[in-house]
């Protein structure tokens, strides 16, 4: 495949491959490594809107036009000769760094890599990443088995929640799949581990998740004290839980929690809710949008309130289809607002 650079649009090519939606900014200077003759380059809005691009990417300081509108971008590349990218923002001192997970390295061992280089950005190439196999491969055989209460005790720090996901942005390009099917009876692991965690800030896009006997697909971990900001973006999660907990995405909202889910396929053989979100103790100020979604099946978006907060939490839900309406499950349910 290659993306026409007059169009945006991304036409089959036997030779090339082409990356997926990666976040920029106007007057973003990238420089890229092992530019190739005729890798084109396209740009988008924030609606994933073509804007302009370049004919040909056979430099190594491209600056990207200074246009506000300018979100993301693609480029595509010969197969065999993958550049990388780093993006260097004007106006601020320090690079963004771009790190590349394959399958090889696996997303736990790249996820910490990442972490150890002071990388803001990931992406993952194709192929299928398997979490189970990847803890027990780091971690031991029973990782999983032996898993203790409340998180594993945090034995292996953060990453004992899931796949760790705070002050990075991670990308999955077309073609990578992860897949977390525990088979095992460990209630401790069941009812604690989710493939992915998220912290206070950062954003998942491009992800394909099969899960199942895990407590959610995607568990943003709320935080009481400080301001939380997560994306989900053009996402496609099928998680089978355990009862009560069938959630692709599930957690509480912290105090100033911002939360933007859009784009996303959420697959479900249950009524269950898809996405939960909790309104927690010290929720002030906290919203969530979730924008043209899609779910596959009878499950449904549940917001429901959870503690003694008196402050009200702001929920806008626009543009999804679903076969049950989002349904809202409070003790006070005047502390929550639903806009549809």
């Amino acid at each position: 495949f290659y993306v026409d650079h007059t169009t945006g649009s991304v036409i089959p090519l036997g030779t090339y491959s082409v990356t997926n939606y990666i976040p920029v900014h106007a007057n973003d200077i990238l420089e890229f490594t092992n530019p190739s003759n005729g890798s084109q380059l396209a740009y988008y809005d924030e609606d994933f809107t073509y804007v302009s691009g370049v004919s040909s990417r056979t430099n190594t300081g491209i600056i990207v036009p200074n246009d506000d509108s300018i979100k993301y971008m693609r480029w595509c590349f010969e197969t065999a000769n993958k550049p990388g990218v780093t993006i260097r923002r004007t106006g601020v001192n320090n690079v963004e760094k771009v790190l590349t997970i394959n399958t090889g390295i696996g997303l736990l061992q790249g996820l910490k890599n990442a972490y150890a280089g002071g990388y803001t950005k990931v992406n993952v190439e194709a192929g299928v990443y398997d979490v189970i196999t990847e803890y027990q491969t780091m971690y031991g055989a029973s990782y999983f088995d032996d898993y203790a209460a409340n998180y594993n005790n945090l034995a292996n720090g953060v990453f004992d929640y899931g796949l760790w996901i705070d002050g990075i942005d991670i990308i999955f390009e077309p073609g990578a799949k992860v897949t977390a099917h525990y088979t095992g009876a460990n209630v401790n692991a069941i009812n604690d581990f989710s493939p992915f965690a998220v912290g206070s800030n950062g954003s998942i896009t491009g992800l394909v998740l099969d899960s199942s006997n895990l407590r959610y697909g995607i568990h943003p971990d709320f935080h009481p004290n400080i301001y939380e900001h997560v994306v989900f973006d053009n996402c496609d999660i099928k998680h089978v839980g355990p009862s009560g907990r069938n959630r692709a995405i599930g957690s509480g909202l912290g105090i100033h929690s911002d939360w933007l889910i859009k784009n996303c396929i959420f697959r479900t053989a249950s009524e269950a809710g898809v996405v939960a979100i909790h309104n927690n103790d010290n929720a002030a100020l906290s919203k969530v949008i979730i924008k043209d979604c899609y779910i596959d099946g009878p499950g449904k978006f549940i917001i429901q309130y959870h503690g003694a907060s008196t402050d009200v939490t702001n929920v806008l839900i626009t543009g999804c289809s679903y076969e049950i309406e989002p349904e809202l499950v409070a003790a006070k349910p005047e502390d929550v607002n639903v806009n549809m």
